[in-house]
């Protein structure tokens, strides 16, 4: 097969005919277009792509030392994406099933096209490669995997600033909780091992640090529970 002399294909259609990203219709794209930079040799993409459809181009840095081509595989059904980076997630997880060492740079919509004029090209015939149920399968897998993350983000988050919150908590932030104004009912009456007792648990569980809740008890000084009596108790933190 041999490109037209003065004729320049994509498969994608695009805004005011100008081909960048954000002009680009993302919709029915029937041809995909990739780069083999990596010194593959014709016959080891041949083998890669053995019962596929596919043309093979040599492109302008072509050397016997590394051989390099461009390479478009037609799709048996036609396919649309909602976003380049949709399309961009495409064309690698096609690359790796297919086993390509494609150069990463043409994973953009807007590099894939013909434009070698009159070169010869290798065109193998087989059948085309229909990787849509696949991909729609691999998507989903991918937008439950996104959801999974976006979730695990959200409650890593959220325990972050209850984390950040709760090394900073004293006895004070505590006042209005009803377990807290239960345990000074019961150190009021006078029990004061249980009462105390139980406000330190608490507050360790609180995670306030334990001098502040050693100085705030002291400052307390609860009937007859003196700095030596608190600081004893403490021991057991």
């Amino acid at each position: 097969m041999v490109a037209s002399q003065d004729s320049v294909y994509a498969p994608i259609y695009w805004m005011n005919n100008h081909r960048c990203i954000k002009n680009a219709i993302l919709d029915d794209i029937d041809l995909i277009i990739y780069d083999s930079d990596d010194g593959d040799t014709e016959v080891e993409i041949c083998d890669m792509l053995k019962g596929v459809e596919f043309l093979l181009l040599r492109t302008a840095g072509w050397s016997e030392e590394l051989e390099k081509y461009r390479i478009f595989i037609p799709l048996a059904q036609a396919i649309s994406f909602e976003t380049d980076e949709e399309y961009k997630i495409f064309y690698r997880w096609l690359s790796d099933l297919i086993g390509l060492h494609q150069d990463t740079s043409t994973n953009e919509c807007g590099r894939g096209y013909i434009g070698v004029a009159g070169k010869e090209g290798v065109l193998q015939n087989g059948e085309k490669i229909n990787p849509i149920t696949m991909w729609d399968e691999h998507l989903t897998l991918l937008n439950k995997q996104k959801n999974r993350q976006k979730l695990k983000n959200l409650l890593n988050s959220k325990y972050s600033k209850k984390k950040n919150y709760n090394n900073n908590i004293t006895p004070e932030h505590l006042i209005n909780k009803m377990k807290f104004k239960e345990y000074l009912s019961n150190i009021y009456d006078g029990n004061y091992n249980n009462g105390i007792m139980a406000m330190i648990g608490y507050l360790k569980k609180c995670k306030c640090e334990k001098q502040d809740v050693e100085d705030w008890l002291i400052a307390k000084h609860f009937g007859n529970a003196d700095t030596k009596y608190i600081q004893h108790r403490m021991k057991k933190w």
